[in-house]
């Protein structure tokens, strides 16, 4: 038996997402160097020469999220629900992001700090890509933040 791939199934996914999807935020963050005047870096302590500071607080270092958000399939899990698979048993996590595969929006979700869903933040625990002939889509299993990961 041959099988024959539709040939659209990346408007017919598409569709699907944009039907049912829910927003999701990916943060990304970046460091920078304090612009503070008298503030400079001290390589040996890779901190700030005034540890007083009052834009970084001696850190020399800060951090600037900026967030990206696209429509996403969202599945939620039951918590700590484990499945079995091929390698053993598995955590499979909170839920998995269904989102559109691009070459930006992995860049995107591979370096992400963490995501907002459902006003809610999750860290991503494993990104899979998906697809049949050619990638398509990519899954990204979260698990929902403890109150002290925030």
């Amino acid at each position: 038996m041959i099988v024959t791939w539709p040939s659209d199934t990346k408007a017919i996914i598409t569709s699907i997402i944009d039907a049912i999807g829910r927003d999701v935020t990916f943060y990304t963050a970046t460091l920078s160097g304090c612009s503070a005047s008298g503030c400079s870096l001290d390589p040996v302590t890779d901190t700030s020469t005034n540890s007083f500071c009052a834009y970084c607080s001696g850190t020399y270092w800060i951090q600037t999220l900026s967030g990206y958000t696209t429509k996403a399939h969202v599945t939620w899990k039951f918590a700590d629900l484990n499945k079995w698979d091929t390698g053993g048993y598995v955590f499979n996590g909170d839920g998995i992001i269904k989102v559109m595969y691009s070459g930006d929006i992995f860049n995107i979700i591979d370096t992400a700090e963490y995501a907002v869903v459902d006003n809610k933040q999750v860290s991503i625990e494993k990104i899979t890509l998906l697809g049949v002939p050619s990638v398509n889509r990519i899954i990204c299993d979260f698990k929902l933040k403890e109150k002290t990961d925030v």
